[in-house]
């Protein structure tokens, strides 16, 4: 799994929308601030002077105030929030892959985010931020953030019953495509206590990896599917999916179905824009950086594995020649083009 240098990537990012965005959160701090003191200093006067003429009303104005200050706030976040994901979440994701698009309007439908097996019912569904695209030729990718919620009911001792809603996930989903088709169908998930006792649990051969992990084959008795799993999930693989709980503290959940790598790692709600430090802040970027490479990641992870198994011969010569640098991909085409030449006259002396 190769890690790239974002120092290089914050740079180019900085000198296209770093003066921009800061103005942009400068002004949008400035605007709220002054909207607060100005309803600030409205009822300071109507306190001082006004109290005995319009005590009664003094509940309701103070009602219509905050209403009115939120959504003059709102209004003046929101310019800055689409301006920000506009500017500064799509160089990211350009950064990370030209090939890829961004529309913060936009998300994942949950009959795609069903597929993934992940979870099995919610009561509430959102989604925004999508991210859409080639990862290389061929290999598509679909990804957005994902909040689900589930609602709890609960009933005081005068009958008053009330609702309340709770985040069963929020972070990252997303879905890559293959051009390769496995018989593969098997789930990587966080670990549980109770997982041990599952009849479909795979056993891997790594401590360090079954600490974060847990592997299950989709039908418990196909030793077929069972032997796929293991074929990919090769002892180099799992200490891949180590560095990754590592590096975001979450382990990713990842199901291989087929042709399809689905994912998720909950990573909290994810590009909103800060008011209060610097809207291009180093650490902040480089974290959203990592999470949008994440399907990057796993491609690189899993498809030398899966080709070596299941793929066609260009799939994996095309493969070897992505990783290689500009002369040994060179070199190897023209060892490649001397060896045909040398099988070609070959086979006209062994004819004549």
């Amino acid at each position: 799994m190769k890690q790239r240098n974002f120092k290089e990537i914050y740079d180019a990012i900085y000198s296209r929308v770093g003066k921009i965005m800061e103005a942009r959160r400068k002004a949008a701090l400035r605007k709220n601030v002054f909207a607060f003191l100005i309803t600030l200093i409205i009822w300071v006067a109507v306190l001082m002077n006004g109290l005995k003429y319009y005590g009664p009303l003094m509940g309701v104005g103070l009602v219509l105030t905050i209403i009115l200050l939120t959504i003059i706030i709102n209004k003046i976040n929101k310019e800055y929030k689409q301006t920000y994901k506009e500017q500064v979440i799509n160089e990211i994701v350009k950064q990370s892959n030209p090939n890829l698009k961004y529309d913060y309007k936009d998300g994942i439908g949950s009959k795609l985010y069903a597929e993934s097996q992940f979870d099995f019912g919610w009561d509430r569904y959102h989604t925004e931020d999508r991210i859409y695209g080639e990862i290389e030729d061929g290999v598509t990718l679909n990804m957005a953030q994902v909040h689900t919620e589930e609602e709890h009911e609960t009933t005081d001792s005068d009958g008053h019953t009330s609702r309340t809603y709770v985040t069963t996930f929020l972070g990252l989903y997303g879905i890559i495509t293959l051009k390769t088709v496995t018989p593969a169908d098997f789930m990587i998930k966080s670990n549980s206590k109770f997982s041990k006792f599952k009849k479909n649990r795979i056993e891997m051969e790594s401590a360090e990896f079954e600490k974060y992990y847990d592997v299950y084959s989709s039908k418990t008795k196909d030793l077929e599917l069972r032997q796929s799993a293991m074929e990919i999930l090769t002892p180099e693989t799992i200490e891949e999916f180590v560095k990754i709980r590592n590096m975001f503290k979450k382990a990713v959940n990842v199901r291989v179905c087929r042709d399809k790598i689905y994912f998720r790692i909950e990573v909290g709600d994810i590009f909103e824009p800060p008011t209060f430090k610097s809207s291009i802040d180093f650490e902040m970027l480089r974290r959203y950086f990592l999470i949008i490479d994440v399907p990057r990641m796993l491609y690189e992870i899993l498809i030398d594995n899966i080709l070596v198994m299941y793929g066609d011969k260009g799939d994996k010569e095309k493969r070897n020649l992505s990783k290689m640098s500009q002369e040994e991909k060179e070199e190897y085409l023209k060892n490649k083009k001397a060896a045909e030449k040398a099988t070609e006259e070959t086979s006209y002396f062994s004819h004549n």
